[in-house]
């Protein structure tokens, strides 16, 4: 009986068929994969077609991309159709390592309480190429301390190298819907980790830091509203989650965690809030000056500042 599915959203076809490989190339081969070309623009059935020789593998394509409207929804659309007791939500240009799956699998039968497994992952570059590997975490984690090492420790962010227990995720409606997904995975885990998080303890993923990514490609003024929107709604969702866990000798550690997020919110609004239109700026001012005790004057010639830049871009080209 399968009890793993790989989820592959595709819109990008440059890295797909190394990533295709590396999930084809599995120790553990009792598995399925679902690809879904978000309507991409893209001949991605072409990069797919050897693959769908392999009667795990099997592709779909949307009427319409649903990833410039919710990426979100794509992602939860997935897990509707997951029948298998696992899944795994991939990408289209990461790595998985020969062996991901079998030791995912290992975690699976030493802790059948755990909702959320993890690979420890290193982050490469466009041509493959090493930038940064992860440190080594403990095998098991509960909430608190998953909570914790996630924000405060230097853990990676991202979505690929996480299984999830179908169940689970569903019982929790799915994936936290937030705009572009800024802080989806994040509060999906947190959520998903209430009955801790079991970690990997060798390398057995490669997030790929790439330009075309939605963390990588240059800012415009909907994607900074989407951004700094999904920024706020994380934040009032983490203060009131943290609210409901109870009091216990972790306050400080939680304390502590609150702390670094709100750096992290203040930094992607100083990153962010310069590509805003001058009205979408003038609404949200207020809230960056009370909520989050940011300088007016700051921001705002840091607007300036940007918006001549991209004029004086204008008039070269």
């Amino acid at each position: 009986m399968i009890i793993y599915t790989f989820f592959l959203p595709a819109y990008k076809g440059r890295f797909l068929d190394e990533m295709l490989h590396s999930i084809q190339k599995q120790t553990y081969q009792d598995y399925k994969v679902i690809i879904s070309d978000d309507c991409s623009p893209e001949d991605l059935y072409t990069i797919c077609k050897p693959y769908l020789k392999d009667p795990r593998f099997v592709y779909r394509r949307n009427e319409e991309n649903m990833g410039s409207k919710d990426l979100v929804a794509h992602w939860n659309m997935l897990v509707n159709m997951c029948d298998t007791e696992f899944l795994i939500m991939a990408s289209d240009d990461d790595v998985y390592e020969p062996e991901f799956l079998e030791e995912i699998d290992k975690l699976v039968q030493k802790y059948p309480n755990v909702d959320l497994f993890r690979a420890r992952m290193q982050r490469i570059n466009e041509s493959g190429e090493l930038l940064l590997s992860e440190s080594r975490w403990d095998e098991y984690m509960d909430q608190s301390h998953f909570f914790y090492e996630s924000r405060t420790s230097g853990m990676f962010t991202c979505e690929a190298n996480y299984v999830y227990k179908t169940s689970a995720l569903k019982k929790r409606g799915g994936y936290k819907d937030y705009p572009l997904a800024i802080y989806t995975d994040k509060a999906t885990h947190i959520l998903l980790a209430e009955n801790g998080c079991a970690n990997t303890i060798d390398i057995l993923f490669s997030y790929r830091a790439s330009k075309d990514s939605v963390c990588g490609r240059s800012a415009t003024n909907r994607d900074a509203i989407m951004k700094i929107e999904a920024s706020l709604s994380f934040w009032d969702w983490i203060n009131d989650y943290l609210c409901k866990i109870r009091e216990t000798k972790e306050k400080e550690m939680k304390v502590r965690v609150m702390n670094e997020y709100l750096e992290s919110i203040k930094n992607n609004i100083k990153a962010f809030a310069p590509y805003l239109s001058w009205s979408d700026f003038r609404k949200l001012q207020s809230i960056f000056s009370k909520t989050f005790n940011l300088s007016r004057i700051e921001l705002t010639h840091q607007w300036f500042a940007c918006h001549v830049k991209t004029k004086k871009k204008w008039k070269k080209g």
